[in-house]
């Protein structure tokens, strides 16, 4: 006996949505497979069918779900039925902070932040936010926390202001 894990559904309506999972639920008992209804999530985008009726049903158990009306985690990113930023943002703010607190007391040179910035922390947070379009000024805001540090490690003040340019050329 085997388990569904991490698949995605997608369609333009409800009921072609709960075709297709039908579809792979005979698929899924003829193999052995079992669905968990209840860790099951559902999302509805501009949905076409009234409230009381905007729901699917999954697995062996007919689980019913109704859309949920919290942030889906799926492979690391999260998805919402609104494009509501505000809780990206502070995700993101909290990623950089988590990155940053370890390195701001170590030892270490400007060549290790950039590498370890570059490397680990820009593409973390590319990924977490790709589905998301941030102004260029947002991005600015949310990497003042590594731009503060590059300032520690190179024994600049804080009020020492990195032009753009200087700073691209710190990263690159």
């Amino acid at each position: 006996m085997a388990f569904m894990d991490d698949t995605i559904f997608i369609d333009h309506n409800l009921y072609d949505l709960q075709d297709s999972i039908d579809l792979a639920d005979k698929f899924y008992r003829i193999n052995d497979i079992l669905i968990n209804g209840k860790k099951s999530e559902f999302l509805a985008i501009n949905p076409d069918v009234p409230k009381e009726e905007l729901y699917i049903s999954i697995g062996s158990e007919r689980t019913l779900i109704t859309p949920s009306i919290t942030e889906i985690r799926y492979l690391g990113c999260y998805f919402t039925a609104n494009n509501s930023q505000k809780l990206l943002i502070k995700r993101l703010r909290s990623m950089i902070a988590e990155f940053l607190a370890p390195l701001i007391t170590k030892r270490i040179s400007v060549a290790h932040v950039v590498y370890l910035v570059n490397r680990v922390l820009i593409p973390r947070v590319i990924y977490v936010g790709q589905l998301s379009t941030l102004s260029e000024k947002i991005w600015e805001h949310l990497f003042n926390p590594v731009l503060r540090l590059v300032k520690q490690k190179c024994g600049l003040a804080r009020s020492f202001r990195l032009r753009p340019y200087i700073m691209t050329a710190l990263l690159d």
